[in-house]
């Protein structure tokens, strides 16, 4: 779900899976908006709007993804289209992630058609895999500052600030809770370059 042209006010967004951009997209700009588009280089009529999107401490936000899509969402705002939910551990969902030859993307993007896993897939991708497009956005926020970082680009965009809803949460303690020794490491190898790209740590 990487990136989407908002109609009102014109700005871009690359929705990152788990990072808070359901409350953005589909609550705060009442879904005016055109996409997903994917690429390399957005549309030259998208060149000099505002761009942005969000990360989240990778740690955290596979946590959420899993437990998502394990458990569901405690707001009961989203379900697996194919109906129930998938039973695996978090080492499981890390090896997904880790596994090369596993599909993952979007009809658009590399005419994969989602099935479970690959929905799964798409949510654990590193932040800074080019199919989330966050290299060509202006300002990344963070997930772990949303609100104030969302301050911001209202007042990027001139418009009123506005308190951001909580959807499709999760219940779960602190990711580290989840976390041992191997699923650590397979997490480590998995986001090397979001913790060192985007200055997170365990």
């Amino acid at each position: 779900m990487p990136i989407f042209l908002i109609t009102e006010p014109r700005c871009v967004f690359a929705h990152v899976p788990k990072t808070g951009g359901n409350s953005i997209r589909n609550v705060l700009f009442e879904k005016r908006y055109d996409g997903p588009w994917f690429g390399d280089r957005l549309p030259e009529n998208w060149q000099n709007l505002f761009k942005f999107g969000f990360v989240r401490n990778p740690f955290d936000r596979v946590v959420s993804a899993w437990r998502m899509f394990c458990h569901g969402t405690e707001d009961d705002e989203w379900h697996l289209p194919e109906g129930g939910a998938l039973e695996l551990a978090l080492t499981d969902v890390l090896r997904l992630g880790l596994d090369e030859t596993a599909p993952f993307g979007h009809p658009r993007y590399n005419k994969v058609k989602p099935d479970p896993l690959i929905r799964l897939k798409n949510h654990i991708l590193p932040q800074t895999h080019p199919y989330h497009g966050l290299a060509m956005m202006d300002f990344i926020g963070r997930f772990e500052k949303l609100q104030a970082d969302f301050d911001y680009v209202c007042d990027q965009l001139g418009i009123a600030k506005q308190e951001l809803p909580k959807t499709n949460w999760t219940r779960h303690s602190h990711y580290r809770d989840y976390f041992d020794e191997q699923s650590r490491r397979l997490a480590e190898e998995l986001y090397r370059d979001d913790l060192k790209d985007f200055d997170y740590q365990f």
